[in-house]
């Protein structure tokens, strides 16, 4: 499952990084303030990497997968690490 991850950054990107609060403006700018480094959140994609590789181990486990899904862990993940690592890189 590829967009579960994603999706899950771009939540938590938005509602627990930026506060709803992004900056229309600083989309376009090449250095601005979303532009990471070389117009790549290096972070978000070493997150999804992670979290897309951790769903292949999940979804084998039966106890996960017959209850609430891998999907759904695979997300959970993504966000927790995503939101840790963030703020992280924010000190």
């Amino acid at each position: 499952m590829f967009l579960g991850p994603e999706i899950a950054i771009f939540l938590a990107d938005y509602y627990l990084i930026a506060n709803q609060n992004y900056v229309a403006e600083e989309f376009t700018k090449v250095d601005g303030k979303y532009w990471y480094r070389f117009g790549i959140n290096w972070l978000a994609i070493v997150v999804w990497g992670i979290s897309v590789i951790s769903y292949s181990i999940f979804k084998n486990i039966s106890v996960i997968a017959n209850t609430v899904g891998a999907t759904f862990v695979a997300m959970t993940l993504a966000a927790i690490l995503y939101v840790g690592l963030a703020k992280l890189r924010k000190r």
